[in-house]
């Protein structure tokens, strides 16, 4: 995909829109490794808590219970706001 972007840039109309893409790429990264620390910070802390003791078989029963976790805080983040 980037060196479909490099090749496209020799078009004068699809310049810009390359350059939307790499810079919308480069500044979601710091970002995302923002969100991912704070998503560990928390799967810590609701593990350290015992916060999912009752119901980590409910969440992801096919799963180990850390990953269940850390998928439960995923959708969190991203706005998915069911109850606990």
């Amino acid at each position: 995909m980037w060196k479909f972007l490099i090749m496209m840039q020799v078009n004068e109309r699809f310049g810009l829109l390359t350059v939307l893409v790499k810079e919308a790429i480069r500044d979601a990264i710091p970002f995302l490794v923002f969100n991912l620390v704070w998503m560990m910070v928390f799967e810590i802390m609701f593990t350290t808590l015992g916060a999912f003791s009752l119901v980590e078989h409910c969440l992801y029963p096919d799963i180990h219970p850390f990953f269940g976790i850390l998928f439960y805080v995923f959708e969190q983040s991203i706005g998915n706001t069911n109850a606990p």
